[in-house]
């Protein structure tokens, strides 16, 4: 009877270890499973912090060339205010050389009447030394006018530049290329 119960025993004990076998491997494949899935998942959440990560960058890359792009606007429209107003006041300069010449002919002219000892040339020197004057104030006009001009083009070229800038950026985002 011991030796029978032993057997039992022994035969449960046999049973007892396949079971746990059996029991054990799916448990282990499940968690080997498991792992990997884990795994995955750990994966892809790195992944997914990674685009998000070079999505915000590319948003932040995006706000600055927009902001560099309307202070370089701005820039190119106070030279060309500027040069709006350079131009202006040269025509008006301009215009008055033009009367004081009209002035002066008139003088002369009227003196070319007089008799010599009459004639009187101090109103036309007076004129002739605001021609002169005058003739200053347009070179110095036009040297203004001729930076702001240069100013406006390179001011132009930069704002070109931002824009085209923005255009890449813009590709890169609707391509799903985001660096």
């Amino acid at each position: 009877m011991v030796k029978r119960i032993l057997r039992v025993a022994g035969m449960a004990a046999l049973v007892a270890i396949g079971v746990l076998a059996a029991i054990g491997l799916p448990t282990t494949h499940a968690q080997s499973a498991a792992g990997s899935s884990s795994d995955q998942l750990l994966l892809e959440v790195r992944q997914l912090r990674s685009e998000i990560k070079q999505a915000a960058d590319s948003s932040i890359r995006a706000q600055l060339f927009v902001a560099r792009l309307q202070v370089q606007e701005q820039r190119v429209n106070a030279a060309q205010q500027q040069l709006m107003d350079v131009q202006s006041r040269l025509t008006a300069v301009r215009q008055q050389q033009d009367g004081v010449r009209q002035r002066l002919a008139a003088t002369e002219e009227g003196q070319a009447f007089l008799r010599p000892e009459d004639r009187s040339d101090d109103q036309s020197l007076a004129l002739r030394l605001q021609l002169e004057q005058l003739q200053v104030r347009v070179d110095e006009l036009r040297a203004q006018e001729m930076t702001l001009a240069a100013a406006v083009a390179s001011g132009q070229a930069r704002w070109t530049e931002f824009n085209d800038r923005l255009d890449v950026l813009e590709r890169s985002v609707s391509s799903g290329d985001v660096r």
